[in-house]
Formats: structure tokens, C-alpha cells, sequence
């Protein structure tokens, strides 16, 4: 199931069955991998098309739509590791997620969020199952055997 962002148009290949390229003067973003199409900084959007008009004859006023993805409130848009093909972004709450905890794990293609976070399950010695994220923080409940949980309860200690 491909799912394409506004002003593009299915592009299947043998190698990304799910590519597209932008139309109405759109441009590919970000230029390697692209997710979205956006009007570029030296061209207006008019009626749903991009390009390098003066003036928009419309009655609306001319807009400037950014068509970057955003995450809701309280979300953190971050990238995904080891992703070929599909969404190379994933909107996370980095407070409580165990696999992007205290921030971004993984660069987001559009440079919102800077690599900041742990993946808790990673911790060395951690049972993954067992350890969680609260405030941004990993709170590990059981170790390995030969490990134990820190007094801080945030890594096993062998």
C-alpha cells in the first residue's frame, strides 16, 4: 500500500514500487529520498500550482504552503533506522518511548530533531521487554543474568 504526498503522482519501479515525482512545478523534498513536494523559497503557490508568478489572480492571498510533514503536539518527528524504502520519518513521543527515549535516535530527513536519545532495549545486559522511558529518561527494571539493575535504575551494571 503506497500512500503519496500532495501534488505527486505515482512513479512505479522495479526498484521503489511506491517512487512518485511532484507535478504543478512542485519540487522533490528532500532532494535525496524525498517524503514530500514543496514549492520552492524563489517561486509562489497559486490555485494549487507552484511557480515563479508575480502576482496570484485569485481572490485569496497567495500562500506559501509547506508541505513538510508535522508531528502533533507533544510529538517529536524522528527518523527511522535501516528504512530503504517507505516513510524514512516517525512522529514519537520521546518522553515515554523505550526505542527513542530523551530524543531522536536516528536523524529525520528534514532536520528537525538532532540525535539525542537512547533505545532502551539496547542497554547492555537489559531484558528488553522489561525496561521502559519516563521523562525522557530509561528506567530498567530487570538484567541479565550477571547484571544488575543500577541504583539508578536507568542500566544494568555486570
Amino acid at each position: 500500500h503506497c500512500s503519496y504526498p500532495d501534488h505527486a503522482r505515482a512513479l512505479c519501479t522495479d526498484s521503489n514500487p511506491c517512487d512518485f515525482e511532484c507535478a504543478d512545478g512542485y519540487s522533490a523534498f528532500p532532494s535525496e529520498r524525498p517524503t514530500s513536494c514543496k514549492c520552492p523559497d524563489n517561486f509562489m503557490e497559486c490555485d494549487g500550482k507552484c511557480g515563479p508568478f508575480t502576482v496570484c489572480p485569485s481572490k485569496a492571498p497567495p500562500s506559501r504552503r509547506d508541505n513538510e510533514p508535522q508531528c502533533a503536539a507533544g510529538r517529536t518527528m524522528c527518523g527511522v533506522p535501516g528504512t530503504s524504502t517507505g516513510q524514512p520519518w516517525k512522529c514519537v513521543d520521546v518522553t515515554t518511548d523505550p526505542t527513542t527515549c530523551g530524543g531522536c535516535v536516528e536523524a529525520c530527513p528534514f532536520g528537525h530533531a538532532p540525535v539525542t536519545g537512547v533505545n532502551c532495549k539496547d542497554i547492555k545486559g537489559v531484558i528488553p521487554d522489561t525496561v521502559s522511558c519516563g521523562n525522557g529518561r530509561c528506567i530498567v527494571k530487570y538484567c541479565a543474568e550477571g547484571f544488575v539493575v543500577s541504583s539508578a535504575m536507568d542500566t544494568c551494571i555486570p
